[in-house]
């Protein structure tokens, strides 16, 4: 576990850095273009197209961020009605799903990523391939799936432990 643990800390540092270099650098791009258009009446064609890509992967890699770190919307207030187990044994439920439906997601990520409308269409502003705009979704969602089964272990560790606890305290 605490290497698996390690793997998800490192996957984790990279996504923040990279979102964090991709956000400060769509900023500063797009007050730069707006200089440019306001007093210059010029602009660059690709900057656009630039940012909004950025955007894709800085909205699927935040995302596994985010929930890794337990920041994406939760439904506290059931929670908070159950008892310790119950509410182990829901979230241990929601987790199951989550790395199942993103499971299945990234599989439908990657076959996009690899259709040969997506693998010959080539960006005119930027002329990279598409491939690696789309790859943010598998990418984003695999890191969720990583994350989930981080999450899962700990519930499981965490749902073992207690009868133990209850009964050291009994």
């Amino acid at each position: 576990m605490k290497i698996y643990t390690k793997i998800c800390d490192v996957v984790f540092n990279i996504m923040k850095w990279v979102v964090a270099v991709a956000m400060i650098f769509m900023v500063l791009l797009t007050f730069v273009e707006v200089i440019r258009r306001y007093f210059f009446h010029q602009n660059w064609v690709w900057s656009e197209v630039l940012v909004r890509y950025l955007i894709v992967w800085c909205t699927f890699l935040g995302g596994a961020a985010a929930y890794r770190v337990g920041a994406l919307t939760n439904f506290d207030l059931v929670l908070q009605k159950l008892g310790r187990k119950s509410r182990a044994v829901l979230e241990l439920v929601c987790t199951v799903l989550i790395i199942a439906l993103c499971a299945w997601l990234t599989k439908l990520g990657m076959d996009s990523f690899n259709k040969p409308s997506i693998v010959s269409q080539i960006s005119t502003e930027l002329h990279i391939s598409m491939r690696w705009v789309y790859l943010g979704i598998p990418v984003g969602f695999a890191a969720m799936v990583l994350f989930g089964v981080e999450r899962l272990l700990k519930l499981i560790g965490e749902l073992r432990a207690a009868p133990e606890k209850e009964a050291e305290q009994a």
